[in-house]
């Protein structure tokens, strides 16, 4: 697979601007160095440079000069109605591609109104609403106490406290008033459901062409059809209920790393059924891309009917705390094998039909002499009960071979050649996140016998552009020269297994 230059963009808190008045959460939806330099070492271990850039105006300057071949993109954004989608408003006109939903589906997202506008037109189920510009507005019939206020346009539950909860008249307007001044902005009031609350994540794309729409049969598989849903998760807020009550600002910020975690949470598989398609459902009529995180509340008063509070476009990444990271770490797929294979899998995929249209064209798939040591147990491919890192890494590179033959062999007859390559043992961050002795050794036999990424990069960008190996598909390369790959690495009844395999695992419906 192609090694690809990606930026990655995000906004700092510690870069963030203060100005006199300013809520003391005015930035918590912004990232730490912590989850960016994560995001860039994920990047970078999968064969690719990246680097942090800010995302802000400056981008007009400095990504030219960087010349990403696409942007990681998780900007929040600092003023204005549809701050996140500023930077893939930049993106578009400097024509760079970028990650995530495009603008329109990030500006719709973040006005919580309007959104919720959109799934009552769809009938799908919010709670009743009304928004406040002027807190003695006259309140609508449908709404019942108890009731929710939270700012019409925040994140990371800003403005969400115990106190959104409000029982009467009295407690609505003074939280209403607090809101509109707090924020500078309308107050969102909805019906409180009580009951549980609940996220579902998923990644991937719906299978095209999509209207912002739900097809006339809402029995359509084409509703979920290309999406992955993560296991549902759920917070134990027993601990915080004279506290909090609810998933606060408070404990989304403060106490995000003492919180208990319920995932996958405790629910029948119809209900978890029933949320996904509802995810689904959000996910089309939002127009949202690649990931997202749809929040619900079960109601407690009515069978744990679920209602759709709101979708989270560009949701957060922080390792560890952050919900769909959580969701995805729990929902069994290893992460290596999910980043060494099932990322170039999924890439080449979604590439295909553009390689296919501009052929010749070529794959390269970056592998490693470690498949020799791999072994591929296509009945657990998580490595559930027998994980260690090494295993993870030989099998991820073995898997890397598997599909480049298996892939060749589909294409066939085509001008879309594929082979793979081992770069050599380069000196890189490469099993530095390790601790202890395997840190000191990796580190030692690195500075004695690593060549330079540069070197490493020569048969990749020999097998990318030498008109030596126009033509040749379905091969194995060191140092620039076809070689053997391990006896195991040949056999094509595992290949289409893992191709199979593959295919469920990354929700794709194609034929190659």
């Amino acid at each position: 697979m192609k090694s690809f230059r990606v930026a990655v963009l995000a906004n700092l808190k510690k870069n963030a601007p203060h100005f006199d008045g300013m809520p003391e959460d005015q930035w918590d939806d912004l990232d730490s160095e912590k989850t960016v330099n994560a995001l860039v070492e994920a990047i970078r271990s999968g064969g690719h440079e990246a680097e942090f850039i800010e995302g802000n105006a400056s981008l007009v300057d400095t990504l030219p000069k960087y010349q990403p071949d696409i942007c990681f993109n998780i900007c929040e954004g600092h003023f204005g109605d549809s701050r996140e989608a500023q930077i893939p408003s930049i993106l578009e006109m400097l024509q760079i591609p970028y990650t995530g939903s495009k603008v329109l589906a990030l500006a719709l997202a973040l006005d919580k109104p309007m959104t919720k506008r959109i799934l009552a037109w769809h009938d799908l189920p919010t709670p009743p609403f009304q928004t406040f510009e002027r807190s003695n507005e006259k309140l609508h019939d449908d709404l019942t106490f108890p009731m929710f206020v939270k700012p019409s346009r925040e994140g990371t539950g800003m403005g969400v406290s115990r106190k959104s909860i409000v029982h009467n008249e009295e407690e609505l307007r003074e939280q209403v008033s607090y809101t509109i001044e707090r924020y500078n902005q309308v107050a969102l009031v909805e019906n409180y459901i009580e009951g549980r609350e609940v996220t579902v994540g998923m990644v991937g794309n719906l299978v095209g062409p999509v209207a912002r729409r739900l097809p006339v049969n809402l029995r359509a598989p084409r509703i979920q059809a290309g999406l992955q849903f993560f296991p549902p998760m759920e917070v134990d807020l027993k601990p915080y209920h004279d506290t909090d009550e609810v998933y606060s600002n408070r404990l989304k910020v403060d106490l995000a790393d003492q919180l208990t975690y319920l995932c996958p949470a405790d629910l029948a598989d119809e209900v978890v059924d029933e949320l996904n398609w509802l995810a689904a459902a959000v996910f089309r009529v939002t127009g949202a891309l690649d990931v997202s995180r749809v929040d619900f509340r079960l109601d407690a008063n009515d069978n744990f009917k679920p209602y759709i509070l709101e979708i989270n476009p560009l949701p957060g990444l922080s390792p560890g705390i952050s919900d769909i990271v959580i969701e995805a770490a729990a929902d069994g797929i290893e992460r290596t094998f999910a980043l060494n294979h099932l990322g170039y899998f999924l890439l080449t995929h979604l590439l295909l039909e553009t390689l296919q249209q501009s052929q010749p064209a070529r794959i390269v798939n970056v592998s490693s002499m470690a498949h020799i040591g791999g072994r591929l147990n296509l009945n657990n491919l998580q490595l559930k009960g027998n994980f260690s890192s090494w295993g993870a890494y030989s099998q991820s590179k073995l898997a890397n071979l598997y599909f480049t033959y298996e892939l060749a062999r589909r294409l066939e007859g085509s001008r879309v050649t594929v082979n793979a390559l081992h770069p050599g043992f380069v000196n890189t961050n490469f099993g530095k996140s390790n601790g202890g002795m395997k840190k000191v050794m990796m580190g030692a036999l690195q500075s004695v016998f690593a060549i330079t990424p540069e070197k490493g990069a020569e048969t990749s960008i020999y097998l990318a552009s030498s008109p030596e190996v126009e033509g040749v598909s379905g091969q194995y390369f060191v140092n620039n020269n076809a070689v053997r790959s391990s006896q195991i690495s040949y056999d094509q009844e595992i290949a289409r297994q893992l191709w199979d395999a593959s295919l469920e695992m990354t929700g794709l419906n194609v034929t190659v």
